[in-house]
């Protein structure tokens, strides 16, 4: 809603497009806590975006690209990437691939966000259970910058319907 930050875009816009403006204020922001954090303390700073770069910056301003190809933004990147392999429209190997080719910054890692609340047990409407989650860690750690992965759930996690997923990955974690 333009209406939102009409007076501020209005008084400092400068000529710039609203997207651009809004984008412009995020970047600012993200970039003053980063060297405030980091003028403070050594404190690893990283922001977990959607998992879809476009809507991060068309619906959200958020400039992932730049923030992953350019030091003094974030430590890390930890897209929420909470899809299927065959998963319509942004599968996960795709969306993966996306997030390899920006996160490009030797100084900031990529940490994937895997979906552990989407497998549940077969008939119950999620992904069946098995070995999805060791498939997507296996395939994360290609990634040239690939500084770990996060669960999202933890109460998912540790539920009854995920024991062979964590055994599976258990196996890969030495």
């Amino acid at each position: 809603d333009s209406s939102i930050d009409k007076s501020t875009y209005n008084k400092y816009g400068g000529g710039k497009t609203l997207k651009v403006f809004r984008t412009d204020c995020v970047n600012k922001l993200v970039s003053s806590v980063y060297r405030e954090i980091k003028n403070r303390k050594n404190i690893t700073f990283g922001i977990s975006p959607e998992g879809n770069i476009d809507n991060c910056l068309n619906k959200s301003f958020a400039d992932v690209k730049l923030w992953g190809s350019t030091p003094g933004y974030v430590d890390y990147l930890a897209p929420q990437i909470y899809w299927d392999y065959d998963q319509k429209p942004l599968p996960y190997q795709k969306a993966l691939s996306d997030w390899k080719k920006t996160v490009t910054s030797p100084k900031v890692r990529l940490i994937t966000g895997h979906a552990a609340y989407r497998v549940v047990e077969i008939g119950t409407g999620g992904w069946a259970t098995g070995d999805i989650l060791k498939r997507q860690v296996l395939d994360a750690r290609s990634a040239s910058n690939y500084g770990g992965f996060i669960m999202f759930r933890y109460d998912f996690f540790f539920s009854g319907a995920l024991a062979a997923e964590r055994e599976n990955l258990k196996g890969i974690l030495n």
